[in-house]
């Protein structure tokens, strides 16, 4: 299936397990480098420790903190969204946040990120989850362009966090009503 001019590569989405931590961590450490790089310090990207991500990712995986569902091609673990009920104070009983979304960045712009977010859309939808939210770094034009493509809309909600003792970081709120 072509994508925009790209070919979309046989990829199996399923929901991940506990043995998936290390795996997931390498995307995340891998993107974050990528994506966030000019937006964050790169002080606090090159220190991301790839022990530490694993156990963050083992307790949420072994967890009920969420859905997190795994792309893989060819066997290998090529992306991963994790989806929770909201943590904003002003969400309903069954709006769902992702918390997260990355794909390897050499897997970038092959369609998995959308495949990924359509699986997650789905089953928040079998979930009754009626809306879903996520938060991005207002400087991240690229990945507000993909959430935009799909429909999520700002709704005027700011935050500003700091990361690991760095600078406030602005980020702005999506969501995207589903059915």
């Amino acid at each position: 299936m072509l994508v925009g001019r790209k070919l979309l590569m046989p990829l199996k989405v399923r929901r991940a397990a506990v043995e998936d931590a290390a795996s997931i961590a390498c995307v995340q450490i891998a993107s974050w480098q990528a994506a966030y790089r000019g937006q964050v310090s790169d002080e606090f990207l090159d220190a991301l420790d790839h022990a530490e991500r694993v156990e963050i990712w083992r307790r949420i995986l072994g967890s009920s903190e969420g859905d997190t569902l795994v792309a893989e091609r060819e066997g290998v673990l090529v992306g991963f969204c994790h989806m929770r009920p909201s943590r904003d104070s002003d969400a309903s009983e069954t709006e769902l946040e992702v918390t997260a979304i990355y794909v390897d960045p050499s897997w970038w712009n092959h369609g998995y990120g959308l495949k990924l977010m359509q699986e997650a859309l789905r089953a928040a939808s079998a979930r009754l989850g009626a809306v879903v939210s996520l938060w991005v770094l207002r400087s991240n034009h690229g990945a507000r362009a993909f959430y935009e493509a799909i429909g999520f809309a700002t709704d005027g909600v700011t935050r500003s966090e700091a990361m690991a003792g760095g600078p406030a970081l602005e980020q702005v709120r999506y969501r995207l009503v589903l059915n």
